[in-house]
């Protein structure tokens, strides 16, 4: 019997749902769930039933009403996501929709966007997402006329200073929290800067440098899967300004306007001092 046989029929459908997210830039990073009674393949995944349920999926063309809250088990690895820091790169959720007894295992895709929070409430985890529609109705960044640079370090197609050459391996000596000391001592160049390193799952984690108190790595949130013995890329950071563009030897690409007169011509002061 086939979906569309199943969907126009009054008794014979068993309406289920699948969950899909997506976390990772391989395509075996996943994490594949249902709300039926027994696991579902298709497409070579195996979706395994635990308790998941949604809210209803608001269209009105506006982006107010545009979230959607996925309620699911707090046993189940989504939430683990969000448990110590914040994921590193963005966790995408895929909804289908089909019917249990489909022999054909079709399924129909009903959402499609990215979990951006989660908070618990007992046994129970609630992720809130919101479509992809609404990321890319967004207005984008915008040019102002300013000394500093407004550009994403490292970013290929705007900024273009190149990330191997400010990047070196180290090795964790010592962990104390966020603090972490590695082999290689830290700068002033490093604040701003990244640490990467691959957990032992497979998945790469990034960390922000938000400070270098005493030659250690003073990360933005605790670095999870990090362990003492583990090689880490540290990436030099910048402090946005010409000087800072310099040591990464890509001045002709810098965004700011350096040259913004700072005395004001119209002062009681002469300019010409």
């Amino acid at each position: 019997m086939s979906f569309s046989d199943i969907e126009s029929s009054v008794e014979r459908g068993e309406p289920v749902e699948l969950y899909l997210f997506r976390y990772g830039d391989k395509p075996d990073q996943y994490y594949a769930y249902t709300d039926a009674e027994k696991p579902i393949t298709r497409n070579l995944i195996t979706h395994r039933p635990i308790p998941i349920k949604r809210s209803a999926i608001v269209m009105t063309g506006t982006q107010d009403r545009a979230a959607l809250t996925v309620n699911m088990a707090a046993f189940a690895e989504v939430p683990e996501l969000y448990r110590v820091h914040s994921p590193s790169s963005v966790v995408w959720l895929e909804i289908y929709q089909g019917h249990a007894n489909d022999a054909e295992h079709e399924f129909i895709q009903c959402w499609y966007g990215r979990a951006l929070s989660c908070r618990w409430k007992g046994r129970e985890a609630i992720l809130t997402c919101e479509p992809m529609s609404t990321g890319l109705k967004r207005p984008g960044l915008r040019r102002n006329y300013q000394i500093g640079c407004p550009l994403v370090l490292y970013d290929p197609r705007t900024c273009r200073a190149s990330k191997a050459a400010a990047t070196v391996t180290a090795t964790v000596q010592s962990l104390d929290g966020a603090l972490v000391q590695l082999s290689v001592s830290a700068s002033a160049q490093h604040a701003g800067g990244m640490i990467e390193w691959v957990q032992p799952n497979g998945r790469n984690e990034t960390r922000t440098i938000v400070g270098v108190p005493g030659g250690a790595y003073l990360l933005s949130g605790f670095p999870v899967g990090l362990s003492v013995g583990m090689e880490v890329s540290v990436v030099r950071g910048c402090d946005h300004t010409l000087v800072g563009c310099q040591s990464h030897d890509n001045v002709p690409n810098y965004g700011g306007q350096p040259w913004i007169p700072i005395v004001n011509p119209m002062s009681s002061i002469s300019p010409f001092k």
